[in-house]
């Protein structure tokens, strides 16, 4: 582990963890990777990349990759070539992988090397979530703006100035937004870091969440603060994400913009009050996630305009779990590569320094489509008196719930209309939607088979009654069962 300096040209050295890659003056570095844990600092007068004609494969292999590593444009460095965000040392296609940083000093984009390559093909490829680009140069601002145009130039608005990044063209950014904060993470905390996401989570200001001494305001929440969850836990806040931003900010990025779910809008005083929270944010309803996004009918669920400053809470468990806010059931926060996005981001990493990112673990399926999506959306439309689209008209529903206990239950079922189709059916336990159950196996006779085997088994010291039903439109499968409860066995005295 050390550092290294280039004075000349080299070609194809990776920098590794641990150890620093400093590009002098007159220096040239190419077709490298910056490994995780690895710096090159390229200084003014250095540059990294060079073109090496054509397009594509021929052009990429001379580029810089960054896998997790930290790229350092100082002001006045040379570019020769696309700077690729990848996990494949000098492959092509990259892999896109996350924690790489990109740093550019400069308060202008950096120069470019004018041998013999179009400006306008170096590009910034593999922008993808959990990579960063940190402006050290540009002093953030609150107000300031951040524009995907055409072509996939994007436009930073700081201050009354403006910067442009040209992204690869054929990147896809369908469903994903840019943010900007402070580089706190990154950097001194005084320039500005481009963030890429899908938006994550939060409550908005104000946020009533029940905890064990009542109802408190989400902003009033501390660390170590203990909240009631859907199933009547007590559980610990492990860490409280922040962010705000701009009525200017968010009204040019309208995918920041709240939803609000009026007093009632979900069921009978369910929430008690207006409930306001981010679009991706998920309600839990009828024993799924759903994004409050998807939620919107324009009467009871309507999405904000941009009028004051918004502001932004997410509380962090141990693990994934449903809270809830103004009586309505919501998710907690879980990391889905999102933590950069909140201003505070560092002090999770400050109070947890040994936790390591790993994969999002829901505690509930998240739908987005399908007839769990629709079949709420139809409830709550009915709800707020706004017309509902008649349902496919499936025919009659035949089969029969053949076997059952407090563990699962199995049978078939069959569409009239669709006779060879596989069959969707909600599990209702106790007149309460349960799960979901897929007829989809073969069947000698017709109809399609199930089999469901319950994740959490009923409760055997209680009677439950089973029923499944269509989940397009409800109707009921057979007559259903009756489960009695199972006597308790006391041991002789």
């Amino acid at each position: 582990m050390g550092t290294s300096y280039i004075y000349g040209t080299e070609t194809g050295v990776n920098t590794t963890s641990g150890n620093t890659t400093i590009v002098e003056s007159g220096g040239l570095f190419a077709a490298t990777t910056v490994e995780n844990g690895g710096t090159e600092i390229v200084l003014a007068g250095g540059q990294t990349g060079e073109y090496g004609g054509g397009t594509g494969t021929s052009f990429n292999s001379y580029g810089t990759f960054i896998n997790g590593g930290t790229l350092e444009l100082q002001s006045g460095a040379l570019l020769g070539a696309n700077i690729e965000f990848n996990t494949s040392s000098g492959t092509y296609p990259p892999q896109a992988t996350t924690g790489g940083v990109l740093k550019i000093d400069g308060a202008t984009n950096p120069s470019l090397d004018s041998s013999s390559n179009p400006a306008s093909n170096y590009t910034i490829l593999n922008f993808t979530p959990g990579n960063t680009i940190d402006l050290t140069g540009v002093a953030y601002d609150t107000a300031g703006t951040v524009t995907l145009l055409t072509g996939n130039e994007l436009q930073i608005v700081e201050n009354g100035v403006t910067y442009d990044l040209q992204l690869g063209s054929g990147s896809n950014f369908t469903g994903e937004y840019f943010h900007l904060s402070a580089d706190t993470i990154t950097g001194t905390g005084s320039g500005t870091a481009i963030i890429v996401n899908t938006t994550p989570p939060c409550y908005c200001g104000g946020t009533l969440i029940s905890t064990e001494r009542g109802e408190v305001a989400v902003e009033d929440l501390a660390i170590g603060d203990c909240v009631i969850t859907a199933n009547r836990e007590r559980r610990l806040i492990k860490w409280i994400g922040t962010r705000a931003y701009s009525p200017r900010f968010a009204g040019n990025n309208p995918d920041l913009l709240p939803i609000r779910f009026k007093a009632g809008s979900l069921d009978e005083n369910i929430p008690v009050r207006d409930l306001l929270v981010s679009p991706k944010h998920a309600m839990f309803l009828d024993g799924v996630l759903i994004p409050a996004e998807h939620l919107v009918n324009g009467a009871t669920i309507v999405k904000e305009a941009a009028t004051e400053d918004i502001r932004y809470f997410h509380i962090e468990l141990e693990s994934h779990d449903v809270l809830i806010a103004e009586g309505a059931l919501s998710e907690s926060f879980v990391d889905d590569d999102s933590r950069g996005m909140f201003q505070n981001a560092h002090q999770f990493r400050e109070l947890y320094p040994e936790v390591k990112w790993a994969a999002a673990a829901y505690c509930a399926p998240r739908v987005e489509d399908g007839y769990a999506l629709d079949r709420v959306r139809r409830r709550l439309a009915q709800r707020a008196g706004l017309p509902c689209p008649a349902a496919t008209d499936f025919g009659a529903l035949f089969g029969a719930v053949e076997t059952g206990d407090h563990e699962g239950v199995s049978g078939w079922a069959q569409n009239a209309a669709f006779p060879d189709a596989p069959v969707c059916l909600d599990v209702m336990v106790d007149a309460a939607f349960f799960c979901y159950a897929y007829a989809d196996g073969e069947r000698r006779g017709g109809g399609r088979r199930f089999a469901v085997r319950f994740v959490s088994p009923l409760d055997p010291s209680r009677p439950h009654e089973i029923e499944l039903r269509r989940s397009a439109d409800g109707a009921v499968l057979g007559s259903g069962l009756f489960l009695a409860a199972r006597a308790t066995r006391h041991a002789a005295a």
